[in-house]
């Protein structure tokens, strides 16, 4: 579910950053860190329950059907 993916990636980036502002200024890492180790979680993630190759699967099983879009209510 995207909502919940970036829920938890938004509160993870403010949770690591507030942990970065708490370390002294000579060893605060750089500014992007935090979000590049929400990302690493994700894909390693991703690539631990085989979500890219799941959904490669059920795009080849329903191959020639029309795709239905979700509706506005969903």
């Amino acid at each position: 579910m995207a909502t919940a993916q970036t829920d938890w990636v938004t509160t993870a980036i403010q949770y690591l950053e507030g942990c970065a502002r708490e370390l002294p200024a000579g060893d605060r890492p750089d500014p992007y860190w935090a979000d590049d180790v929400a990302a690493g979680v994700i894909a390693s993630v991703r690539a631990l329950i085989g979500v890219d190759e799941l959904h490669a699967r059920t795009e080849s099983q329903f191959l020639g059907q029309p795709r239905k879009e979700p509706s506005a209510d969903a």
